[in-house]
């Protein structure tokens, strides 16, 4: 991704993409904080959630975070991409995965106490699930030919209830 692709694929001189980043890390760590605000937001319903059948909140939040790499992927695989040769854009990418790591095993924490699930360890069964929809998603809209939105929804649902409602 270098400032002369950003800069044409945003209508602006690269002039004008100087004014507003320094360099292309920084529009990168721009781009990234972005999407982590909207990945954040996803699961928040779920993960705050009281109700006593929390899988259709579940199978919203799946829902729509397929539709954001459905909408994003291209951007989201290449600063996957980028974390493997930036140090900071790492560090940014792995914080934001530990961070919706951590809402994950919290709700997961909650439905053991609650008796809705028996997982022994919460946080690890978090993080596989949330690392595990990075790598599958990025398979199906990181790039050309796109997946099928429903089809990545109905595997993922279907991991995710199973893995953690199933009697």
């Amino acid at each position: 991704m270098s400032i002369e692709l950003i800069a044409e694929r945003s209508g602006v001189t690269r002039t004008a993409f100087y004014k507003h980043f320094p360099d292309r890390d920084a529009v990168l760590l721009e781009l990234l904080a972005e999407l982590a605000e909207q990945l954040e937001e996803i699961p928040s319903s779920w993960e705050s959630a009281d109700e006593a059948e929390p899988e259709a909140l579940l199978r919203a939040a799946v829902a729509a975070l397929v539709e954001t790499f459905r909408a994003h992927g291209r951007l989201l695989r290449a600063l996957a991409d980028e974390a493997t040769r930036n140090a900071e854009v790492e560090q940014r990418y792995l914080e934001l995965g530990a961070r919706l790591s951590a809402g994950v095993a919290e709700r997961i924490a909650r439905d053991v106490a609650d008796g809705r699930t028996s997982l022994a360890d919460p946080e690890e069964v978090a993080t596989a699930l949330v690392w595990m929809n990075e790598r599958f998603l990025q398979q199906r809209f990181g790039r050309p030919p796109l997946g099928d939105p429903q089809r990545a929804t109905d595997a993922l649902a279907t991991v995710w209830l199973r893995t953690l409602y199933a009697s």
